[in-house]
């Protein structure tokens, strides 16, 4: 036995009724369900959301999209999300945002860093770079280095001197 889920025209739940399988109940529905009438829809799935499926004819769970859309729910957007002309736009968040927020209102991303997380942000980098500088005169000086282990050390330092550098242009900003 199955359940299989009715609903009115209007795509409104009316109520589940055991059947054998879907194809028996279609065969002589108002012998399942005497208040049967053929604009109802029956599914083997219930659906909180339900649309018609125009390309099917058969009835299917809303997608988030739909949702948004038809629904008008606003709340199922993301970050960098929003409607305009019945489309939603996504906006892309910036790369160089250390602390990435939407602003809902203005419908642009925010760098969300405090100055003093900035300064602490950077503060970690001096470290590691600092660590990393360490590792590689260690390295040099027990005559067992080979270049490979040098130049992999060079390029993480090159790229923490490259963040340094640009959270200090960002704390000057500030």
């Amino acid at each position: 036995m199955k359940i299989i889920y009715i609903y009115d025209k209007n795509l409104k739940f009316i109520t589940g009724i055991y059947a054998e399988n879907k194809e028996k109940f279609l065969e002589n529905p108002k012998e399942h369900y005497p208040d049967w009438e053929n604009e109802m829809f029956a599914s083997l799935e219930k659906y909180n959301n339900p649309i018609l499926d125009l390309a099917t004819n058969k009835i299917r769970e809303k997608t988030r999209e739909e949702l948004i859309l038809l629904d008008n729910k606003l709340e199922l957007l993301q970050d960098g999300e929003y409607v305009e002309t019945g489309e939603i736009i996504v906006v892309e968040a910036p790369e160089n945002f250390i602390k990435k927020v939407w602003n809902k209102e203005a419908y642009i991303w925010e760098e969300g860093v405090t100055r003093e997380e900035l300064i602490e942000e950077r503060k970690n980098k001096i470290l590691k770079y600092s660590q990393l500088k360490k590792e590689k005169d260690e390295l040099i000086a027990s005559g067992f280095a080979i270049q490979e282990e040098i130049d992999s050390i060079d390029m993480q330092m090159k790229q923490y001197k490259k963040d340094i550098d640009e959270l200090e242009i960002k704390i000057k900003g500030l």
